[in-house]
């Protein structure tokens, strides 16, 4: 399985580190890529296309941003709409900011995606 995850909160990524590693540990085989701004994110999209899920946060840099400025998960999930990505990928939004996450989820239904909207997701890896 391979994921994609897209944070800037260390705290929320070592609790999905720990999540994995619980995966891992039920011998589950899992290739994760930890990111922590759009522009990696969109570089890792780039060079894997065969990531099975991908993790968004909207607000990044601990910031509530609007859509125009840079840095945020809407950014990413108009990329993925843009370079077509793979529509079978498992996306799950698990941004506190609801506002934005509804309007990512909007995005990527209406781009023929099925996404999650899951705050506090990291939460959830692994149980």
């Amino acid at each position: 399985m391979k994921i994609l995850i897209l944070d800037d909160s260390e705290d929320r990524m070592e609790r999905f580190k720990e999540g994995i590693e619980r995966l891992k540990s039920q011998g589950v085989t899992v290739w994760t890529t930890y990111v922590y701004n759009q522009n990696t994110a969109m570089r890792a999209l780039d060079s894997q296309k065969d990531f099975d899920y991908i993790f968004l946060d909207h607000d990044l840099d601990n910031e509530q941003l609007e859509y125009k400025e840079e840095n945020n998960g809407l950014n990413v999930v108009d990329y993925l709409i843009k370079i077509n990505y793979k529509k079978d990928v498992n996306i799950v939004i698990h941004s506190w900011n609801i506002v934005k996450g509804c309007e990512m989820k909007r995005r990527l239904e209406n781009a023929g995606y099925s996404p999650v909207q899951q705050p506090g997701a990291w939460n959830l890896v692994g149980t």
